[in-house]
């Protein structure tokens, strides 16, 4: 595979969305149901890097998606450990070319041509009524957030997951603009958005995935900075969580 800088390069204007041809059906004119899936599996695009560079945090500009058969994805890395990226992209058997758009002290924007071998993501969100909203990498693959308009697009793409013999696990399922939804009500954008990290990598398992110091070099702060930062988010939820909001 080759790499090349190519600053020059336009991001394509193209919504994650399919709902002009619902597989399901449904024709569904909003969407209730706010949902987290993590997937994994050992080809699925760009696994080999994630899980070679635990400290380096993965995100698809979900914008740029033109729907079935993309071959070209562009990809979003910040923390640390960001001069690692290109060694892992040539030794990344999902990724068949790369090219870096952007480059910046704690982010870098890729474009990545996605290997014929490959298991692809966003295609199985393809003629659904789904939004997606968010899809950042994991300790050991993806996770997608989406919003669905039926419990039948659910058992579609759950049907889809099983087909490519993706490793899945809904990490969320709540209705749209629910009360009790935590992130609208507690936490903040960046608190939600550290909390998920931290879930995503392990952090708070036994063993660790990931350490405070790696967690803390995703987020361009110190070690004692990362460990405030969480006291302050996981005692907001369980404060909530035992009524005290």
């Amino acid at each position: 595979m080759r790499a090349a800088d190519d600053s020059s390069i336009s991001t394509p204007s193209g919504v994650a969305t399919s709902r002009s041809a619902p597989a399901d059906g449904s024709g569904a004119d909003t969407y209730d149901i706010d949902a987290e899936i993590r997937l994994s599996r050992s080809d699925l695009v760009l696994t080999p890097t994630i899980t070679s560079l635990p400290p380096v945090s993965f995100s698809f500009d979900v914008h740029s998606w033109a729907g079935t058969g993309t071959d070209e994805v562009f990809v979003t890395a910040s923390g640390g450990a960001l001069d690692g990226i290109d060694t892992a992209l040539d030794d990344d058997a999902t990724v068949a070319d790369y090219r870096t758009v952007a480059a910046f002290d704690t982010e870098r924007l890729y474009r990545v041509t996605v290997s014929p071998d490959a298991t692809r993501l966003m295609p199985a969100f393809d003629a659904v009524d789904a939004v997606v909203r968010e899809v950042r990498s994991t300790r050991d693959g993806w996770s997608t957030r989406a919003y669905l308009s039926s419990r039948s697009v659910l058992a579609t793409l759950t049907d889809r997951f099983r087909a490519e013999d993706l490793s899945f696990d809904f990490a969320r399922l709540s209705r749209l603009g629910a009360v009790d939804d935590v992130d609208d009500v507690v936490l903040s954008e960046g608190q939600r958005e550290l909390l998920s990290a931290a879930i995503d990598h392990g952090y708070f398992e036994t063993p660790r995935g990931i350490s405070q110091h790696d967690l803390a070099s995703m987020f361009d702060v110190s070690p004692s900075a990362i460990s405030q930062r969480l006291r302050t988010a996981t005692g907001k939820l369980v404060a909530h969580n035992l009524g005290a909001f």
